[in-house]
């Protein structure tokens, strides 16, 4: 099962796991947090670059970047995904 991701803000730009949401939620003493669920946006001319953490331009993907590493595909393995804010959700802080 794939892990969901959560934005704070519909203005977000990073979005995360619910643990690390509930991490950051317990180290602010908070017991309940509001969050946003990330919906996966298939962008036609940009990708996500774990590796740097940063939006790349999909055709220099794998023919310009130094960071290029396949195991096994055709796409590098640091090619992720792009999520976008969708309903806002609420969660007590366990």
């Amino acid at each position: 099962m794939k892990p969901k991701y959560y934005f704070l803000s519909e203005n977000d730009e990073r979005c995360y796991t619910l643990q690390h949401r509930m991490d950051e939620a317990k180290e602010q003493g908070l017991t309940e947090i509001e969050l946003f669920e990330g919906v996966r946006d298939n962008h036609p001319e940009y990708v996500y670059c774990t590796k740097m953490e940063d939006i790349a331009d999909k055709c220099s993907c794998n023919k310009s970047c130094p960071y290029l590493k396949r195991t096994g595909g055709r796409f590098c393995d640091y090619r992720g995904k792009f999520y976008t804010p969708g309903k806002k959700v609420k969660f007590k802080v366990k």
